[in-house]
């Protein structure tokens, strides 16, 4: 029709070949919210925190996950260690989790709270791991 025809056509999007947290060297505090369908697989999420440059200092990270599947097989638990381990995270203080519990998903709070805590036990030894329904 002779209206439509006359409008631009909208921007391609492009999308990133990768996401970097490298820039980010004055960064002390993040939060990443986060699904977990099903059969989901989540490598995005160990790698991005390490692609944190040494110079960061963060004092805080917070998890806000939606659980509709399993989180132990979700996160790569070794990885995301490793990465908390590096110097970026060497102030590391707080290590949050806030789990909102989907009807339907076969855990509860306590278990997810042990599997957390299992999964990330050299920062649990430290008193920086905290577990809660959200």
């Amino acid at each position: 029709d002779a209206d439509t025809a006359l409008l631009p056509h909208p921007p391609a999007v492009a999308l990133p070949e990768s996401v970097s947290l490298a820039p980010c060297t004055a960064l002390s505090a993040l939060a990443l919210r986060f699904p977990v369908h099903y059969s989901a697989r989540l490598p995005w999420v160990p790698a991005l925190l390490a692609t944190l440059a040494p110079a960061a200092r963060v004092a805080s990270l917070a998890c806000d996950v939606r659980l509709l599947g399993s989180l132990r097989d979700a996160l790569d638990w070794a990885a995301l260690a490793a990465a908390l381990a590096a110097d970026a995270f060497g102030a590391l203080q707080a290590l949050r989790f806030a789990v909102h519990l989907w009807p339907g998903v076969h855990s509860d709070i306590g278990e997810v709270d042990a599997l957390v805590r299992e999964g990330l036990a050299p920062f649990d030894k430290r008193g920086v791991v905290q577990v809660a329904k959200a």
